[in-house]
């Protein structure tokens, strides 16, 4: 907030947006989705649901 306009998207991926997709995409399934607005990044993670009745080995 509050920081100046952006002009899209970064030419390159940095080591975070690396680490959200081998995390969020590749290790859980999920999805990392992107928007570079001109006032600021829209970032949405989409993640599967365990099944039913599904208890993790904790």
């Amino acid at each position: 907030r509050g920081g100046p306009p952006l002009s899209g998207a970064p030419r390159h991926s940095g080591f975070g947006s690396r680490m959200l997709e081998a995390t969020i995409g590749r290790q859980l399934g999920g999805v990392v989705r992107r928007d570079w607005r001109e006032e600021g990044l829209d970032c949405e993670l989409e993640l599967p649901l365990p099944s039913p009745g599904h208890r993790d080995a904790a």
